[in-house]
């Protein structure tokens, strides 16, 4: 909102001065990518999202392929989050809304029992719905159809009422697919920190959890952001640690079925490995950013084949 406002009275300050309206767009869109592009490889060098690529390279002399590889991580996240932030999380959301009101008022006997899993999807820190849309497309295409995709507080202030407000959306979605047994949680960042802490509380609701890009162990990143109660978790947020310790101490509640995806290039959790897990499938991707890591077949296709597998048991 404050970044429309701006280019709102930018826009208009260059219109004042005599500036052509398809001038005045054109740089306007312009600044737009420029400074998305200016934040995406700020992340990278706060938290040497690229040095994956170049640990094993001379510092003198890195080679081109290096360098390439390098390169390509930088710009498939500054893709994706002009794509993100420009228009799949402006508008899709409100097309989701409309398709599952669609779905479920229109339907011919909306009581009538469905087959297959409900999957439900949680973005994580300043994202929403208009993130899923690869995966909601790679999940129909795979025979999944009973997915959603729920919008909780962008900022995650507190993960206490984050819980909260999740399932009660949760609540709504099993009703309408007059679902009896457990869903399977897909989260992306905070969302998957989320769906893992959900499992663990409510195991008796939840079949399995899938956490993308999750900073399980906090992020350094974070420090710019949140304190060590609310926001995005740091690696000294007391709710964090307190959790983990619960989870070290009882190991048979890690024996529920989990996923967990992390990349060494991840340029949002740092350092990278605080996104691993021990407990569970745990599958190290390279190459790719934090946001990247939803959009990528890399990572698409390990879900797609835990999820058969899971169905198929």
């Amino acid at each position: 909102m404050t970044e429309a406002l701006l280019l709102y009275l930018l826009g208009l300050r260059w219109v004042a001065s005599g500036a052509p309206i398809y001038l005045v767009v054109s740089l306007l869109l312009i600044a737009v990518c420029a400074w998305r592009s200016f934040l995406v490889l700020a992340t990278f060098a706060l938290s040497g999202g690229f040095r994956s690529h170049i640990k094993d390279a001379d510092q003198e002399a890195l080679s081109r392929r290096t360098l390439i590889q390098a390169l390509k991580t930088m710009l498939g996240e500054i893709v994706v989050v002009l794509y993100l932030y420009s228009y799949a999380q402006v508008f899709l959301p409100m097309v989701y809304k409309i398709r599952d009101w669609a779905r479920f008022t229109l339907a011919s006997n909306p009581s009538a029992p469905r087959s297959g899993p409900v999957i439900v999807l949680v973005h994580g820190f300043v994202c929403n719905s208009g993130l899923w849309a690869p995966m909601f497309r790679h999940l129909h295409e795979s025979g999944f159809n009973r997915v959603h995709a729920v919008n909780l507080d962008p900022f995650y202030r507190s993960m206490s009422k984050s819980l909260t407000e999740f399932e009660a959306q949760l609540g709504k979605i099993v009703q309408r697919e007059c679902s009896l047994g457990e869903v399977i949680l897909i989260g992306h960042s905070m969302g998957g920190v989320l769906a893992r802490v959900f499992q663990n509380r409510h195991p008796e609701r939840v079949l399995a959890a899938i956490s993308i890009g999750a900073p399980h162990a906090g992020t350094d990143l974070a420090r710019l952001v949140s304190t060590i109660d609310a926001g995005p978790a740091r690696p000294d947020t007391r709710w964090l640690l307190e959790f983990n310790a619960a989870i070290a101490a009882e190991r048979d509640i890690g024996l529920r079925p989990a996923l967990n995806i992390w990349s060494d290039c991840d340029n949002i959790v740092y350092p990278q490995g605080n996104a691993a897990l021990i407990s569970g499938v745990d599958c190290r991707l390279n190459g790719l950013g934090h946001l990247h890591l939803v959009f990528s077949k890399l990572a698409l296709k390990p879900i797609t084949e835990f999820l058969r597998n899971l169905v198929n048991k």
